[in-house]
């Protein structure tokens, strides 16, 4: 809440005519016009006749002064003349009285000097609330003008009874008859037209409507013959009246008693959007709806695209999938239909495919013209068995001779050779040349990779060499960096973390707290009825029914709870909620704003337990009758039905409906439940009283400093903890209960991040088991312990965990604050890169045994050498997939993609160190048979090298024999391009569908109070959050009447006002989310100086005299003031700068509700004072209408900004310059970036493909082709996420981007590594290399990724916090799983029909390579032999 209830006291009622005030004439000239079109006060049949009743007189004249009540004297005579003063006086505020003199007529009334001053000070408070609509005042007051001076009282009133009163006679008259009731004969007509021309005048300070506050206990039930009722209730039947007058209601065409001297009174009634004169202007748009234009029309919400009852794109991707896969599998079939299977050279059985040549001109590959044979099927040349090759081939090709074909070269006309590897080097023909050499781009290539493969293989052949010196290093360098975390800062604030400080909504909120205060900090318990029925009342009206939470028991007890509350002190600093709370009303009254249904009763028990005899009708009034009355009349100062004389002190005591705090408690703020499902036709104030729940709101004071928050953080705690004791140990059974305070979301984030500690422990625990035991691959029981791999993978793990330690301490030496999602998502995503890794690098040496005369650290280097560059490949593109994803203007992305690239890179640069030394010592600890962990005992002799054969585990021979050949046959791999696509089209489909938001709720864990909380909103919440529109300060003049009226509501406003656009959006509220007209510090100012009561100095001191302070010496004149209009409604400069710091320190109060202090003391910023006085900063506050979910509180932001926008637009042309007005409200920093949210997504996802894209080219040898297979992959993953994430309920927001771009990064996982093989292979055909990328990478990206990954992601179902649940568990499992299934079953298909073409040069190094390696082979076994021999 906070601002949301306007402090202001109430206003005057309608007509107390006792106790009568002496003074000066009052200035009521706002309430007639001197140039009438309306003036004429008597009936329509006597206008049609064109004359007046020559024979009516009046009833009274003169005021009983020793009377109990102020009676009138009973005089049935001719009318009197009177003073010039009173002349003046009475003309003041009844002009139209005047009209029925001629020139030359002697004005002659009814009433004599005391009547008159009655009149204007009483009826005046009355008239000041709807003076801002001239119609509606004129109407009113010729009831009551009429009534009480007009020359023919006869001709509509009569006596209903009088009294002898013969101690003081009326001096004049001698009479000795007052009158103690009245019939008012009166045209029905006229009075609905009254009533209509009002019921919409409104009082800016409250943001509610005039009527129901003057309408007394009817309230909100006002109607035309209620409003008159009441105002003519006498106060011997606890009206206000000092005598009962009894309306009578003459429909049209309706006889009157005796109608030769009785008709009812009718006289022309002046429609609201009339003027009453040709100055006054008529009623503005605020305050009469006929006065509107014509509003725009909203324009339509946008509609989903449909054909027929078909989502559009989902009826598209319908007929792309079926499209493009008919023509996919029919150009298939026909190519396999064509091609044939042979069986190439030395019995490999290939598959020879007319669609490779087809998928590779479809790359761009380009046929070259050699002297061997045309590669249209990528039947290497270079290919050879993996037999050990022969050296005479070699021979034979480069002798010139061609090579035999193979006999069953020819299928078709197709024509096949069998292609020999060349190794010669002495051959000088052109076209042997440029086949070994090959095209540029291969030749660059060629030696990055060359370059790569030999600079690892040297550097872990040193790490090998000197493991110690180098864990030494790396770990002393890590845990360097690790100290920065004693300067790291960890962010916990929503507004720091998902509001950019550049962002529109950031600024905003920043320019508000700076100009204004900041948002007041709430503390809120909902009370709510349980297991309890309502109950039946009877009332003098008839029986009202009552909703439970209105039972005297449930009342009392909060109470109570209430009373506990404000008595709380804070348990650290001793802070109780007077030192903290907001008091509006200081320096007048002491008290906190408490927002509570109790006020009504001032937060008495003896109070709300009071019940009061009617001294007439011998009614019990009770507290469920001032319920009724306060929940229509909540600005009411006092219940006239509950007054009574102390017994005790002998004093009148009255129960009003102002809180303690001097302002009122909304009933749409402190009542809930009370719709309980019923229609939204019905009125929420035809419902209050059906409320089940009771809600306490306690407002405290914000700080812009959050240093100087202690205080109030140190009350709100002691007051959560007392809630909690409350809600467990002293509440009643039919209560239950909610409650939040400020520092609650906060306090509950932190908790939820804690209390799941033990829960990612376990996930984290899980996959470290995982990976020590899958690291090992044991040969045989007997040596399970030592080729276990248990010290190493922790090793490895630790290592991981140290590169984010170490990422988050080098960014606490830079200053880069860390965000608790950085804790939590990090170590899963180093987890992935970094133990894949691991498990490429360790299950690649278990493969490939050491080659003779090969010593243990040229093995690894060896082995590092042909990995090492595919590790960079991942872990580099991913580190700058971050890095260049920190660009997101949100914080929390932000410092996200900073720590997650550093820690990438730190780990990568840990692998190639510390684990490749750790991994160098545990493999001699091997090789000399020493136990895993307990490395120190030997079980056996030390073992040979030579001995040592290739290991592979049983994961890879299950890829090698079984899932590869699956994967890759014929019908599976069109089954999986179709099924893919398939997959692909649907989430296209699903992606626009996804909801964008995040629910307060999921935030929050399980066991969380602030469900409860959440839940009860939802409920029983019946008006929303206040909304500021804030014109920032400018160079516009508000001294300028042009200026004031782009700016008020009121009288003489323009219909394009700031506050008449506003009003006009809250009538459209399901659209505009706006609920009420706003509060308008400049029409309660400009109202403030046309009442006379509200601008008084002392005539001796010049000091300002409040109006609530007594005046005894009548010390206090009208202050000077000058306007430049005749009707007083514009002041001049001067007056304007000179009142504005005095009306803005002016309590409201009875005689003066207009006061600015209590709604407006914060509302504007100004400059300087007198003369030189600016204004600057100002707001005008309203509220939105319910909003329960994001897109609710989004859309309210959407068209907010619209109409602001609208409104700084007609600011701007008033004043010639740019005039910003923007609107505010506590949620809008938070729910800004939904508005975003997509362009955020995009924007963050293509820098981060694009980053991959790029130094996938570059690192694979500029490879544009696998670059591409890559990046479709990505995508496709990506897509596939969003599918997933419409089909799971899980909604786009900050958590889940920051999940997104994690996911891009883990998808180069399940691809690079794979894409890479595929590309280095020199096998001679796209099938058979797919299959070697295939079964090389994929059981290292199955076990190092998915497998270890499953089980720490399943754990995270059991978390408690619904976060974790929704946006940790199933998005990390979506991306695991998809990630798998793109990388180990649809890339190799798609690599099989599109992968690049084979690197020639490669292909012809490897082939030396190979040939010299068993040059080398065969002579160390001769060699062997002849020792031997020897």
């Amino acid at each position: 809440m906070g601002r949301d209830v306007v402090f202001v006291s109430v206003l005057a009622l309608l007509a107390i005519w006792y106790n009568p005030v002496c003074s000066e004439t009052a200035d009521l000239e706002l309430l007639h016009e001197s140039d009438s079109q309306h003036h004429s006060i008597w009936t329509r049949k006597e206008l049609a006749n064109g004359s007046k009743d020559s024979q009516g007189h009046c009833m009274w004249y003169g005021t009983c002064n020793d009377c109990e009540y102020a009676y009138n004297y009973a005089y049935q005579g001719d009318a009197m003349p009177i003073g010039e003063t009173d002349l003046q006086a009475l003309e003041s505020v009844c002009p139209e009285l005047f009209d029925q003199f001629g020139p030359e007529d002697e004005p002659l009334f009814c009433c004599d000097s005391r009547q008159i001053n009655d009149l204007i000070v009483n009826f005046g408070q009355a008239l000041n609330l709807v003076g801002r609509c001239p119609s509606c005042a004129r109407n009113l007051r010729m009831i009551f003008c009429s009534m009480t001076c007009d020359p023919h009282h006869s001709r509509f009133l009569a006596y209903n009874t009088t009294q002898e009163h013969t101690i003081t006679p009326e001096p004049i008259t001698n009479s000795t008859v007052v009158v103690k009731a009245l019939n008012y004969y009166i045209d029905d007509t006229f009075v609905t037209e009254m009533y209509d021309s009002c019921k919409e005048v409104t009082n800016p300070s409250s943001n509610s409507l005039v009527m129901p506050t003057i309408c007394g206990q009817w309230g909100e039930d006002c109607s035309p013959h209620r409003l008159l009722d009441f105002m003519g209730q006498g106060m011997s039947n606890g009206g206000f009246s000092p005598f009962d007058i009894y309306f009578q209601y003459i429909p049209d065409g309706e006889p009157v008693p005796n109608p030769d001297v009785i008709e009812a009174f009718d006289p022309q009634a002046v429609p609201c959007y009339e003027a009453i004169s040709n100055t006054s202007g008529s009623c503005s748009c605020v305050d009469c709806s006929g006065s509107c234009p014509k509003p725009k029309p909203w324009p339509p919400l946008p509609q989903p695209w449909t054909v027929g009852s078909m989502y559009g794109v989902s009826f598209v991707m319908m007929m792309v999938f079926i499209a493009v896969s008919i023509t996919f599998l029919v150009t298939v079939f026909w190519k396999w239909h064509v091609d044939r299977v042979v069986m190439l050279d030395d019995g490999l059985e290939t598959i020879s495919r007319g669609w490779d040549s087809v998928g590779r001109r479809l790359a761009g590959a380009a046929t070259h013209n050699l002297s061997l044979p045309a590669l249209d099927d990528e039947v290497e040349p270079l290919h050879q068995p993996k037999t050990t090759a022969t050296p005479t081939s070699a021979t034979q090709t480069s002798s010139g001779q061609g090579p035999a074909q193979h006999p069953n070269s020819h299928s078709r006309g197709v024509k096949r050779r069998s292609l020999q590897p060349t190794i010669s080097t002495t051959s000088s023909t052109d076209s042997q040349y440029e086949y070994v050499q090959g095209s540029f781009m291969e030749r660059a290539g060629a030696s990055m990779e060359k370059a790569l493969e030999s600079f690892f293989t040297e550097w872990g052949t040193f790490c090998a060499r000197w493991p110690w010196m180098v864990l030494i290093f790396g770990l002393s360098v890590a845990a360097a960096l690790t100290v920065g975390v004693i300067y790291l800062e960890v962010t916990i604030d929503p507004v720091e973390l998902w509001a950019a400080p550049e962002s529109r909504s950031r600024q905003e909120k920043d320019y508000f707290d700076k100009s204004f205060t900041p948002f007041y900090r709430t503390e809120q318990v909902i009370l709510h009825a349980e297991n309890i029925p309502g109950f039946d009342y009877e009332t003098l009206s008839g029986t009202k029914r009552f909703g439970p939470a209105f039972r005297l028991d449930f009342l009392l007890e909060a109470l109570h709870l209430q009373h506990d509350i404000e008595a709380i002190i804070g348990d650290e600093m001793n802070t109780t909620l007077g030192a903290i709370c907001y008091k509006p009303m200081l320096p007048d009254v002491d008290e906190c704003t408490i927002q509570s249904v109790l006020g009504w009763w001032q937060g008495r028990e003896d109070y709300l337990l009071k019940s009061v005899v009617g001294t007439t009708n011998g009614y019990n009034y009770t507290y469920l009758d001032h319920a009724i009355y306060c929940s229509k009349n909540p600005l009411m100062p006092y219940d006239n039905n509950f007054k009574w004389v102390n017994e005790t002190t002998g004093t009148l005591e009255q129960i009003g409906c102002l809180a303690e705090y001097g302002g009122p408690a909304f009933p749409y703020v402190v009542l809930g439940g009370f719709r309980n499902g019923e229609n939204e036709s019905v009125s929420d104030e035809s419902l209050y009283m059906n409320a089940t729940a009771l809600i306490l709101t306690f407002i405290v004071n914000n700080k812009a400093d959050k240093d100087l928050l202690g205080p109030a953080k140190d009350w709100e705690k002691k007051f959560l903890e007392y809630m909690k004791y409350w809600k467990e140990n002293k509440m009643p059974g039919y209560m239950s209960v909610a409650y939040m305070a400020e520092r609650s979301i906060e306090d509950e984030l932190t908790r939820a991040s804690q209390s799941d500690v033990v829960t990612i422990a376990i996930s984290y625990c899980i996959m470290f088991a995982y990976i020590a035991i899958a690291l090992g691959q044991a040969r045989s029981f007997s040596r399970l312990l030592v080729d276990s791999k248990i010290t190493l993978g922790i090793g490895g793990v630790i290592i991981v965990l140290l590169s984010v330690v170490a990422s988050i301490g080098f960014y606490g030496y830079v200053g880069v604050p860390a965000t608790l999602i950085i804790i939590e998502v990090i170590p899963f995503l180093v987890l992935a890169v970094g133990v894949d890794n691991i498990f490429i690098l360790v299950q690649t040496y278990q493969r490939e045994p050491r080659r003779a005369n090969e010593k243990h650290e040229e093995h690894i280097g060896r082995i590092v050498g042909e990995v090492a560059p595919s590790m960079l490949l991942s872990s580099i593109s991913e580190a700058f997939c971050f890095f260049l994803g920190a660009l997101s203007g949100m914080p929390a992305v932000k410092a996200f993609a900073l720590y997650a690239g550093m820690a990438l890179l730190l780990d990568f640069l840990l692998q190639m160190t510390c684990f490749i030394g750790l991994f160098s010592l545990d493999t001699a600890r091997q090789e000399s048979n020493r136990l895993d962990i307990c490395c120190c005992v030997q079980v056996g002799k030390k073992s040979d090298p030579k001995d040592a054969v290739a290991a592979e585990g049983a994961l890879y021979k299950l890829f090698q024999d079984a899932y590869a050949p699956f994967i890759l046959s014929k019908p599976m791999r069109a089954i999986v391009m179709v099924v893919f696509f398939g997959w692909l089209c649907v989430s296209v489909a699903l992606t626009p569908r996804v909801e964008v938001g995040l629910d307060q709720e999921l935030s929050m864990p399980e066991d969380s109070y602030m469900l409860d909380y959440f839940a009860y909103l939802a409920k029983y919440l019946s008006v929303g959050a206040p909304v500021y529109f804030v014109v920032k300060e400018s160079s516009y003049n508000y001294t300028d009447q042009r200026a004031q009226q782009k700016l008020c509501g009121g009288r003489g406003c323009d219909t394009d006002s700031l506050v008449t656009q506003i009003y006009l959006a809250s009538k459209n509220k399901s659209r505009s989310y706006i609920a009420a007209t706003p509060a308008s510090w400049i029409d309660d100012y400009l109202d403030w100086f046309r009442i006379y009561e509200c601008c008084k100095v002392n005539g001796n001191t010049g000091d300002f005299c409040p109006a609530f302070q007594p005046d005894p010496f009548l010390d206090c004149v009208e202050c000077d003031k000058t306007f430049i209009d005749t009707e007083k409604l514009w002041p001049d400069t001067r007056t304007f700068n000179n009142w504005l710091p005095t009306f803005l320190i002016d309590n409201p109060c009875e005689l003066c509700p207009k006061g600015g202090h209590a709604a407006y003391g914060q509302a504007l910023v100004y400059n300087g004072s007198q003369e030189n006085l600016t204004v600057g900063a100002n707001y005008y506050m309203t509220y939105h209408s319910i909003l329960r979910t994001s897109k609710d509180f989004y859309s309210a932001l959407i068209e907010a900004r619209v109409i602001s926008d609208s409104i700084s637009e007609t600011l701007s042309a008033v004043a010639n310059s740019k005039v910003e007005v923007f609107p505010y409200s506590i949620f809008y920093v938070y729910y800004e970036q939904y508005l975003t949210m997509w362009r955020d997504v995009l924007i963050s996802l293509s820098i981060s493909i694009a980053a991959i894209f790029v130094v996938t080219f570059i690192l694979l040898g500029l490879d544009i082709h696998s670059s591409v297979v890559v990046l479709i992959t990505i995508i496709m993953i990506l897509v596939d996420m969003f599918g997933l994430m419409y089909l799971w309920d899980i909604t786009l927001n900050a958590v889940s981007l920051v999940n997104l771009v994690m996911a891009v990064g883990i998808s180069v996982e399940f691809c690079s590594h794979i894409v890479r093989a595929f590309a280095v292979s020199i096998e001679p055909t796209r099938i058979a290399r797919s299959k070697e990328s295939l079964v090389r990478m994929g059981s290292s990206v199955l076990s190092g990724i998915t497998l270890t990954k499953f089980g720490g992601i399943v754990v995270l179902a059991f978390a408690k916090s619904q976060i974790f649940q929704v946006f940790y568990f199933r998005m990390y499992l979506g991306i695991v799983l998809i990630g798998a299934a793109h990388g180990l079953i649809f890339l190799p298909v798609l690599l099989s029909f599109i992968g690049p073409p084979q690197n020639k040069l490669k292909a012809w190094q490897h082939s030396i390579s190979l040939q010299r390696r068993t040059v080398h082979v065969t002579l160390s076994q001769a060699e062997t032999e002849n020792n031997d021999l020897a």
